[in-house]
C-alpha cells in the first residue's frame, strides 16, 4: 500500500519543503518525513522542537480535528545521540486523521539512509491531497502554462486572507494557499469530498490553538494550518505543522502579549478578529470552549480574545486614517 501511495517519487530522498531553518525530506514508499536542520549549530533548536512536538502531540492531539504529526525519533550524527518517543499504551485517532499503520521506532540505519550529516528528526508524514481535490484546485487556480504540475501536496488554510478568484502568477505546489473563498469553492465543486464548512474549520482552528496554548503551554508562534490527505482514502484531513519557533508562556494574564504577538506573526492563517465576521465568531467559540470552565481559566481565554480584537481594531483604524 505504501509504495503505491508514493509511486511517483524517486527512490532517493526527496525534499518536499524548505524554510530558512530546515528542510523536509521523504523516502519513497515511506510513511515518515524527516526534518533536517540547515545549520548544525542549530541542532539544539531542532531538538527543542522535537521535544515540544512530543509534548503537544501527547496533550493536544487526542480526539482533535486538526492532527499533529507524531514525532518519532531525533538523531544527531555528530555524537550519535538518538532519542525516541515512547509508544503510548493505547493510541486514539484524531477525528479526521487517517488510519494507516505507522512505525513506532526509527533506528539509526533509517537516518543514515538519508546520506547526510546534519541533525534530523523523524515524524509521521502528512499525506498529500487526494487526487480529486488536487485536480479541482489546479483546474481553477493553476495557470495553464504549468502543464507539468503533477498535483498539489498540501494547501495552506489562509482564513485571514481576502478572497481573490485570480489565477496566481506564481505557484507553490507544496503549499498552495486556500482562503475562505477558495475553500468554499472547492467544497461547492466537490460535494462527494464531504468537506466541513469554513465555519467548522475555523471553530476547530480556534480549538487547536487553545489546546496548544493551554494544554501544551506554548504560544503556537509560526505554526501552519494545512489541508492534506488521510493516507488511505480519497478524503482530506487537516493538520498543524512546523513548530520550531514556538515559545513557552506562563498561562497568566501578564503573559497575554506573548500570545497576541504570536497570533499576528502567524497571519494570515487565522480569521481576522473582527466580531462581525462569522468565520471569526466560529474561531472564537472554538477557542473559548477548549479552556477549562473555571472562572480564572475563562478569564485568560477572554483576555486573549479581547486583546487580539483590540489589536485588529487599531490596525483597521490605521488603514482608515491612511486613506483619509
Amino acid at each position: 500500500m505504501a509504495s503505491a501511495l508514493f509511486q511517483d517519487e524517486p527512490a532517493t530522498p526527496q525534499r518536499i519543503g524548505a524554510g530558512s531553518f530546515a528542510s523536509i525530506y521523504v523516502i519513497r514508499g515511506g510513511l515518515l518525513a524527516f526534518k533536517i536542520v540547515h545549520v548544525p549549530a542549530h541542532a539544539n533548536i531542532l531538538r527543542l522542537e522535537f521535544e515540544a512536538l512530543q509534548k503537544i502531540h501527547r496533550l493536544c492531539n487526542s480526539d482533535s480535528f486538526f492532527c499533529l504529526p507524531k514525532p518519532m525519533s531525533y538523531y544527531d550524527p555528530r555524537d550519535d545521540t538518538l532519542l525516541h518517543t515512547p509508544a503510548p499504551p493505547e493510541s486514539r485517532q484524531s477525528r479526521r486523521c487517517g488510519s494507516v499503520k505507522r512505525p513506532q521506532l526509527v533506528g539509526v540505519g533509517v537516518f543514515r539512509a538519508l546520506s547526510q550529516l546534519d541533525p534530523v528528526y523523524a515524524m509521521h508524514r502528512v499525506p498529500a491531497l487526494p487526487d480529486q481535490a488536487s485536480r479541482s484546485i489546479c483546474a481553477r487556480y493553476i495557470p495553464r502554462t504549468f502543464v507539468a504540475v503533477p498535483g498539489l501536496r498540501l494547501c495552506r488554510l489562509y482564513f485571514g486572507k481576502i478572497y481573490t478568484d485570480e489565477v496566481p502568477r506564481f505557484v507553490n505546489t507544496n503549499n498552495f494557499p486556500l482562503d475562505v473563498g477558495r475553500f468554499n469553492m472547492l467544497r461547492h465543486d466537490n460535494e462527494d469530498l464531504e468537506l466541513p464548512s469554513a465555519e467548522e474549520v475555523a471553530l476547530e482552528m480556534g480549538d487547536m490553538l487553545a489546546r496548544i496554548h493551554w494544554r501544551g503551554g506554548f504560544d503556537a508562534r509560526d505554526v501552519e494550518f494545512v489541508m492534506g490527505g488521510d493516507g488511505m482514502t480519497s478524503s482530506v484531513s487537516f493538520y498543524v505543522i512546523d513548530f520550531n519557533q514556538m515559545r513557552k508562556w506562563g498561562k497568566a494574564i501578564e503573559d497575554i502579549p506573548i500570545l497576541v504577538d504570536a497570533f499576528f506573526q502567524n497571519d494570515p492563517y487565522y480569521p481576522r478578529p473582527r466580531e462581525q465576521d462569522p468565520i471569526y465568531s466560529a474561531f472564537k467559540e472554538g477557542y473559548r470552549s477548549c479552556y477549562p470552565r473555571a472562572d480564572d481559566c475563562q478569564m485568560i481565554a477572554d483576555a486573549f480574545l479581547a486583546a487580539i480584537e483590540g489589536q485588529q481594531s487599531m490596525r483597521d483604524q490605521r488603514l482608515v486614517d491612511a486613506e483619509v
